[in-house]
């Protein structure tokens, strides 16, 4: 069965050393907010963050350019 659904998450590790995976944050017009994600129903800004993207059960690193995630 072909995979369907993809989906965009933002990866930081937590204050605690915890990874955390999160929804990102995007901007009136619908561009990603660059590096922020939503925890907790609150926008937080984490310059050490990844993106990725799941798809089924697979993660796959895409990098913290947002610019080379879009054109890919």
């Amino acid at each position: 069965m072909a995979i369907r659904k993809v989906s965009l998450r933002i990866r930081f590790k937590s204050p605690e050393g915890k990874l955390v995976v999160a929804q990102p944050v995007y901007e009136v017009k619908g561009r990603l907010k660059p590096l922020w994600a939503r925890v907790k129903g609150k926008p937080e800004f984490h310059p050490e963050a990844v993106y990725v993207l799941r798809y089924g059960t697979k993660w796959e690193n895409v990098g913290q350019y947002i610019d080379a995630l879009l054109s890919g």
